[in-house]
């Protein structure tokens, strides 16, 4: 699983918008940033492509018009964008690394925690038997007796 919520390695996908990091793209790491800071807008931020709330989350005024529209658009087509446009929004987002840490550490807390699968087993009635010390082989007695030659079956 790859974990992406300190400012080093943010930071370190963005300054590299065609990079990729085990094996995921980073303009496919940089598009699933964006939606997630895009969900932060309050629907009327989102049906007008501004922001119009002072309240700290989702995109500051001088991006929302631009990141706004980028992330609407690549909603509806995934993650469909041009070189230019990865690094344009990479080099956006790098404003809002305290929110994607925020983000990430939401996500992370909300996961469930991987647990080892539970093997269900039937209860089987036990019978405590006492046994007979005469009938106890020793480890020698029992060694001598895997020497003998055994019965065929056929």
């Amino acid at each position: 699983m790859l974990t992406i919520n300190t400012k080093e390695s943010v930071l370190a996908i963005l300054n590299n918008p065609g990079g990729s990091t085990q094996k995921f793209p980073h303009s496919r790491i940089i598009n699933r940033m964006l939606q997630a800071m895009y969900a932060r807008q309050t629907r009327d931020e989102q049906a007008m492509a501004v922001t119009v709330h002072n309240n700290g989350v989702g995109f500051s005024g001088r991006d929302s018009e631009f990141l706004s529209d980028v992330a609407a658009k690549t909603a509806k087509k995934g993650d469909f964008w041009t070189p230019k446009q990865a690094a344009a929004v990479a080099k956006c987002l790098t404003h809002y690394t305290a929110q994607l840490i925020e983000i990430a550490n939401e996500k992370i807390a909300a996961a469930p925690a991987k647990q080892m699968p539970l093997i269900a087993v039937a209860p089987v009635p036990m019978t405590v038997v006492k046994p007979n010390p005469a009938e106890i082989e020793t480890v020698a007695q029992l060694a001598l007796r895997m020497r003998e030659p055994q019965p065929s079956l056929f």
